[in-house]
């Protein structure tokens, strides 16, 4: 399968046509991962790609790895922004400056198996009704040692409406997101209108843009697990530190059923401007999309009472810390 794009010598048969599959790497600030990515990629079994490295006018030595791989390869690609462009422009950027007939995006801090890309370009091939292939995978830690598995089978059905229900019903915890990391058909994700932000924000806008992909074609899985996702690690020194206050907590449940709600809201105007899909079957993705708002605020309910019990809790075990202490002190004034 591999050979029948290049020649013997393992070139393209011809220089002036186009690669195969583009892989777009949006980067910013990726000194510490970036080289294992890049490395991670040009181990591929299969070698008829090109690599689009968009820099985000990084301020670390990331310029400096890259440029450095790109004067060894003639696949890779490095363009540099004079400024930061924002995260929707560089990964808009990539995809309109691949010319592949499959295109994936790829984050400059993953890890990749070396059957990845043939094994999906396979699944592909095999499926003309497929929009985007992708694989079992697991999230790896700094040291790249696993951390968690996942399985998106559950997303699998031969049915686009039963498929755009089942993708709508999982939860997003469960490893859907990643799907913006699958091997796409490039016609169909400029159909989609490529890095699209449906909601008007970064956040979500990964599943809001597979959703829309799914609308337009199905998904296609391997069972082999050829993909590592890392878990980003938060910058500053005290990233991660747990909110105190119920104040703060409160807040931050407001802020997050605020963000629900925009991203709620984008399937709405999505689904009603889905071509092809009967009125039911849009009738019933808006229900699904109901039903999982609805679930969404009676968990955030859910979770501000637990923070209200708590404060509550602590509040009344402070004071029956405090009233032994002063009885005792009363007790030993009147010994006195």
């Amino acid at each position: 399968m591999l050979n029948h794009h290049l020649g013997e010598d393992g070139d393209r048969e011809s220089c002036t046509s186009p690669p195969r599959v583009s892989i777009g790497m949006p980067v910013f600030n990726g000194e510490a991962f970036v080289s294992q990515a890049i490395q991670s990629l040009l181990e591929q079994t299969y070698v008829d790609f090109e690599l689009i490295i968009s820099d985000n006018a990084s301020t670390d030595s990331t310029e400096r790895i890259c440029r450095k791989y790109a004067l060894q390869d003639s696949r890779i690609r490095y363009v540099r922004n004079s400024e930061n462009v924002g995260l929707e422009s560089n990964f808009q950027r990539v995809f309109d400056l691949s010319q592949g007939e499959f295109f994936m995006w790829a984050a400059h801090d993953d890890l990749w198996e070396p059957e990845f890309i043939e094994e999906l370009v396979e699944l592909l091939e095999r499926s003309p009704d497929a929009a985007l292939a992708f694989c079992r995978f697991d999230i790896i830690d700094a040291d790249a040692h696993a951390i968690k598995q996942y399985d998106l089978k559950g997303l699998i059905d031969p049915y686009r409406n039963r498929a755009l229900r089942r993708f709508l019903m999982q939860d997003e915890s469960h490893g859907k997101p990643n799907l913006i990391l699958a091997l796409m058909r490039r016609q169909l994700l400029q159909e989609a209108q490529g890095f699209h932000l449906w909601s008007g924000r970064s956040w979500s806008a990964d599943v809001l843009i597979v959703f829309r992909v799914l609308s337009l074609g199905r998904l296609q899985l391997s069972d082999r697990f050829l993909f590592h996702k890392r878990q980003q690690v938060e910058d500053g020194g005290d990233g991660g530190q747990l909110i105190s206050t119920l104040r703060e907590r409160i807040a931050s449940h407001r802020d997050q059923l605020e963000e629900w709600k925009i991203y709620w809201a984008a399937y709405h105007r999505m689904i009603g401007t889905l071509t092809g899909l009967a009125r039911r079957t849009k009738w019933c993705l808006h229900m699904v999309v109901l039903w999982r708002d609805s679930s969404q605020r009676v968990r955030t309910f859910r979770a501000i009472l637990r923070d209200y019990r708590r404060a509550l809790r602590d509040f009344c075990f402070r004071r029956k810390r405090l009233r032994p202490g002063v009885e005792n002190t009363a007790v030993k004034r009147r010994a006195a």
